[in-house]
């Protein structure tokens, strides 16, 4: 990988999975910085997907439904492989970011799957329940609501944008078929600790974040009002502050204590050192949304890799390259059909940082160890107007 890097090991070194080598990100020379990244990526418009395109919904154990969106292979000439593809707060799958994925994948004979989360898209009318960012179990639900829809079903690889790259990091470190299911997972800017990102939000012009996922969760919430079953008419009165509107409504009507004790449980931080299967988090150095801080002191985590790219805002990446404009597209695809391979130890005194160069070597440090730390390597990626996040 490139783009520099930092990775340390704790503990014994150990065999683990080797993701392929990243091209280093060069930002577009009129889009620099976190912010410009961030907005423009999120504007940026997708292809249009494939024709054939199938409706799911799958019933979930408490009586709710899920929906999941089936893009199939462009040209009915399949690989064989599968994809599950997770939105960001605020998203569906529609998002811009996850439809230029899908669309990339299904032209290359991917089967792609592209989930709404709980309430959101083709559920906002439906759903009684809430999404939130530690609901791994409704990821878990759709996985063997389509494994029984189709026993064929290969293991899927599985990518999730910041609030699902969070729940699908959950999902691997808890679930119990996570290695049964999943070939592997990738995280785009996840926020592993969200008491950090939702202070985060509340500095400086991180406030326009803030106050466009506050007001996308408000219409959301009221279109919603009459849904039956959905909730009790005493919480419509909700504030303009996400952290707010976490402590008034998300914890409570999910079971949490308090604000506190949501950000806690859920973050996915707790789940990196169980999770099974060959992992990649990438994050851009410059994300207004979810801190570089994020990626420091991380517990150690075997299979996982975290890579911190030099710019690319949150869900932004408008690279340099005409031709690949969409730098994360480009990434994902590599990373999703490269083969996984078992690394070589390599013995990296605890704590030390590193970088990468563009001939890989020392960026494949992170992998075959105990990582702790879990301390990246940098590249950047790309975001859609219906969630910044």
């Amino acid at each position: 990988m490139t783009n520099g890097a930092r990775a340390g090991s704790g503990g014994e070194s150990s065999p683990g999975e080797v993701w392929g080598e990243l091209p280093r990100f060069r930002p577009h020379p009129w889009v620099r910085g976190g912010h410009a990244q961030t907005i423009l990526g999120s504007y940026w418009p997708a292809p249009p997907l494939p024709a054939v395109h199938e409706s799911i919904s799958i019933r979930t154990a408490d009586g709710d439904r899920l929906h999941v969106h089936h893009d199939r292979p462009v040209g009915g000439h399949g690989t064989g492989r599968a994809a599950l593809l997770l939105h960001g707060l605020g998203g569906c799958h529609r998002s811009r970011y996850v439809a230029r994925l899908a669309a990339r994948l299904a032209t290359r004979g991917w089967d792609v799957y592209r989930m709404d989360m709980r309430g959101c898209g083709d559920g906002a009318l439906t759903a009684r329940g809430h999404t939130h960012a530690g609901r791994w179990t409704d990821l878990a639900e759709v996985i063997e609501g389509l494994e029984a829809r189709d026993p064929s079903l290969p293991k899927l690889s599985l990518v999730g944008f910041s609030m699902g790259g969070n729940q699908l990091l959950k999902l691997l470190g808890c679930w119990s078929r996570t290695a049964e299911r999943v070939e592997r997972g990738i995280a785009i800017a996840p926020p592993l600790k969200l008491a950090l990102c939702a202070d985060q939000l509340d500095r400086g012009l991180n406030r326009i974040y803030d106050w466009s996922f506050v007001r996308n969760l408000k219409r959301m919430v009221q279109r919603r009002r009459n849904v039956p079953g959905f909730l009790a008419s005493d919480r419509w009165q909700l504030p303009d502050r996400l952290r707010r509107f976490d402590s008034q409504w998300t914890a409570p009507i999910n079971g949490y204590r308090d604000v506190d004790d949501y950000y806690d449980r859920a973050s996915a931080v707790h789940e990196l050192g169980r999770i099974p299967v060959p992992t990649l988090i990438v994050a851009a150095d410059d994300d207004p949304i979810v801190p570089a801080a994020t990626f420091d002191g991380l517990p150690a985590a075997r299979h996982v890799r975290v890579l911190l790219t030099d710019g690319g805002g949150h869900l932004g990446y408008v690279g340099a390259d005409a031709s690949q404009r969409h730098w994360l597209d480009h990434r994902l695809v590599e990373q999703l059909e490269a083969p996984l391979t078992e690394s070589r130890p390599v013995d990296v005194p605890h704590g030390e940082r590193t970088r990468t160069t563009s001939s890989a070597s020392a960026s494949l440090v992170a992998e075959g160890h105990a990582i702790d730390g879990l301390e990246a390597e940098r590249h950047p990626f790309v975001g859609s107007r219906e969630s910044l996040a």
